[in-house]
């Protein structure tokens, strides 16, 4: 539940600069990528609407940019997987699966406020998630089924309005064999985190220990682009049901997962693109006299 965006002209000039400077990328392979090792992403899923296909075109694009261990492109690894559209959802959901609601204190645990305490009074003041919220939560949790079912050790997550970074490759590559030497015996986590804000820090500023990974030590938002792992996959689902939107939720079982970031996000979102997501928390956090960025 990301809420950054870029405003003012300068902003957009910069966003258009880092957008294409992709195009200078020399290194189009990555390794962590092949069709038959088990210490591998062996696929790839695009989370894209029906009646979006340009998204998914833009998404097929960029995979087709860049080669495998196998020397194949990954877009030969990639399959679309069709959203739940918030315009047609059914009112019922299944309980078992996600719960609608989700309180202020679950917000403050993700991202702290200096004006709210975690109290009594923020625990019991209930949200509700607003269709959009619960179309991408329920999304993400129909795919989770699929991963955990499929016998594929490692499936890279991706939202259809994202584009990866200058470095994409090389950097994924370093931290693939960072997380490999921080590893137990066999080779195994639950998520890795390659798009991200973490809460309250800036890029620039971003200080980590040394490595190219790193376990989370604030909230972090955006759900846009992460590994899961089948076992990853299976603890979410024995976890359910979640509450709240999804990258929320997700913050709240860091404590019960294995879970790393890649020290410099390199997947981000495309911000001329228009959102299709709503927030519940905004008119919240505005009632209550907190500022939000826009």
């Amino acid at each position: 539940m990301n809420m950054r965006n870029y405003t003012g002209a300068l902003n957009r000039i910069r966003y258009r600069l880092l957008f294409h400077r992709r195009l200078l990328d020399v290194c189009r392979q990555s390794n962590s990528f092949s069709k038959d090792s088990r210490d591998s992403i062996q696929r790839i899923y695009a989370i894209n609407l029906d009646r979006k296909p340009k998204r998914w075109s833009q998404v097929s694009n960029k995979l087709k940019r860049i080669k495998s261990r196998s020397d194949t492109s990954l877009f030969e690894l990639s399959r679309r997987f069709s959203a739940i559209d918030a315009r047609y959802l059914d009112e019922k959901i299944d309980s078992k699966m996600l719960c609608p609601y989700f309180t202020l204190a679950d917000q403050l645990q993700v991202e702290p406020n200096p004006l709210i305490q975690i109290d009594e009074s923020s625990k019991a003041y209930k949200i509700k998630m607003t269709p959009q919220e619960i179309a991408i939560a329920l999304s993400h949790i129909e795919l989770w089924k699929k991963i955990a079912s499929d016998n594929i050790p490692y499936t890279l997550i991706l939202e259809d309005d994202v584009y990866f970074e200058r470095g994409f490759a090389n950097n994924l590559d370093a931290a693939w064999t960072d997380i490999i030497n921080k590893s137990s015996q066999p080779f195994t986590f639950d998520i890795l985190f390659l798009s991200f804000q973490e809460v309250g820090i800036k890029p620039k500023t971003r200080i980590h220990e040394d490595g190219l990974v790193h376990k989370p030590n604030c909230g972090i938002w955006q759900a846009s682009g992460y590994v899961l792992s089948k076992v990853g996959a299976q603890k979410l689902l024995n976890m359910l049901p979640a509450y709240g939107p999804v990258d929320l939720w997700l913050n709240l079982q860091f404590d019960k997962l294995d879970v790393y970031l890649i020290n410099k996000p390199i997947i981000e979102q495309r911000v001329d693109v228009p959102s299709t997501n709503s927030y519940s928390i905004m008119p919240v956090l505005s009632q209550i006299g907190v500022s939000t960025p826009i």
